[in-house]
């Protein structure tokens, strides 16, 4: 996730669930929902990620270890660096601090 001209921008949501259709082994078997709220230019209100975890059939679960929150902060960190959103303990979306 990275924040991109005061807009977040997410990429990759499409692998939520699917009955034996995905492979789940290692970071596959990772997943989330996000829940967004924006305001009426389009920025971040508010945000919340909730890590998942896919079954070997492919159903998701809450995750409470927050391992696919863990995961997504590296990658957005090592895509965006500065620009990357960080996910909180309990989930919450914080935007980057606007560059000076």
């Amino acid at each position: 996730m990275q924040e991109y001209n005061g807009h977040l921008i997410d990429y990759s949501l499409g692998n939520f669930a699917g009955y034996e259709n995905f492979a789940t082994g290692g970071d596959l078997g990772l997943s989330g929902i996000l829940t967004v709220t924006l305001d009426n230019n389009g920025s971040l209100s508010s945000g919340h990620f909730t890590s998942l975890m896919l079954s070997s059939l492919g159903e998701p679960a809450v995750d409470p270890s927050g391992a696919a929150a863990r995961f997504v902060i590296q990658l957005s960190s090592a895509d965006f660096g500065s620009m990357a959103v960080s996910i909180g303990p309990l989930g919450q979306l914080s935007m980057p601090a606007p560059a000076t």
